[in-house]
Parts: structure tokens; sequence; C-alpha cells
């Protein structure tokens, strides 16, 4: 079954989603200590997804750590953006967990692009910025990795 035959992909595309936005939840910047084991500049990423009735929550967590041989120092940038997802009355769950899985990383990267691309103008830094992805690739990668965790969150288990 290819991934247009997927049943919940189709679903996806008879519901509006709708992006509410995206926010700076969490951020942290400084040099890397002296005695510091990197040897080259790094990016790791993670995606975690909470679902409470018809919202989702996406968090990209952002780890960028920049080594500047010039210098011969680094720096260590991590950030969060979080981005709200509203879906229809009555869509299931499972649907609006599938689309945020699927989806969460090519609503969040331009704002973590420009995020990190200020930061690094404010610090006065010498490092490119984050680089363009594609979505569609790097997201199966992230699944695989087990990078994107998806949790549905129900009021039954509250109670």
């Amino acid at each position: 079954m290819t991934t247009l035959d997927n049943p919940i992909n189709e679903e996806i595309q008879r519901h509006e989603i709708q992006i509410l936005d995206a926010i700076l939840h969490h951020s942290f910047a400084a040099p890397l200590p002296e005695d510091h084991e990197h040897e080259e500049t790094n990016l790791s990423i993670s995606i975690q997804v909470s679902i409470h009735e018809q919202q989702a929550q996406a968090m990209l967590h952002v780890n960028y750590i920049i080594i500047d041989d010039e210098i011969n120092n680094g720096y260590s940038l991590g950030f969060g953006i979080l981005g709200s997802f509203q879906a229809p009355a009555g869509m299931s769950q499972d649907i609006l967990a599938e689309f945020s899985k699927v989806n969460s990383l090519s609503f969040l990267w331009p704002y973590a692009r420009e995020y990190s691309s200020s930061l690094i103008r404010r610090m006065s830094i010498n490092a490119p910025p984050l680089p363009i992805i594609n979505p569609q690739t790097m997201t199966p990668i992230l699944v695989e990795n087990g990078l994107i965790q998806v949790d549905i969150l129900d009021d039954s288990e509250e109670e």
C-alpha cells in the first residue's frame, strides 16, 4: 500500500485542519565550555506531539552545536518551537495525530530557521543558518529513528 492509498491520508484530505500558531516556547544559547568534546558543527531535531480532544500541539526541539574554527570555540543553541493545530468537531484523534506527525516539520521548520538566523546574527556568531530541508524526505527519517513521538491524551484516564 502506498502512502497515497492510505485511508488515513484520504480522511485527512476530507477535513480542514487549521494551523493556529507557532511560537518560540523556550531558548538557550551559550558558548561551549573550553573542554567541550564536539569536533564539528552538529544539528539534532526531534518532535513531540500531544493530542487533546480536537487540538494538537507539536513541539519542534532543535539542538544546534556550532564550532567556529576561526576563533577555536563553539556555541550551543537549543530551542523549541510550539505549533498548534485545530481539527474540526468529530474528527478522530488518530487522524489528527497522523496529520500532526506527518506535517509538523513542514509547518515548524521555517520558524526554526528564522529564529536561529536571528539569534546567530544577534550573537555575532560565524555560523551558517539552519539548512533548508525537504520535509517529505526528513519526516520519514525522523519517524524511523523514533524522533517524532505522538501522545494522545484522553480525559477518561484522568478520572
